[in-house]
């Protein structure tokens, strides 16, 4: 099991705000990334035409930053942050 920090980027007009979640996987992270983005807002997003973002009304949420953490880290950080699955 691997353990990960991501970004999740949101652009709705000029306004731009990130939001960062915790996940673990034994599959390709970059996936799973793709996932959680693909679903963030609870609803099945419409996917760009390029695919690699996700419209929800009139905000594009798409993946950020990925960075593999080490668990005894991930175990701290889960205290401040959302993990998802």
């Amino acid at each position: 099991m691997k353990f990960y920090i991501a970004e999740v980027q949101e652009k709705n007009g000029s306004m731009e705000y990130a939001a960062w979640i915790l996940f673990k996987t034994e599959s390709d992270p970059c996936r799973q990334h793709n996932s959680i983005v693909a679903n963030w807002r609870g609803e099945n997003l419409q996917p760009t035409d390029e695919g690699d973002a996700y419209w929800c009304d009139a905000t594009l949420i798409s993946c950020g930053a990925l960075r593999e953490v080490p668990k005894k880290d991930y175990v701290v950080l889960k205290k401040y942050l959302t993990e998802l699955q």
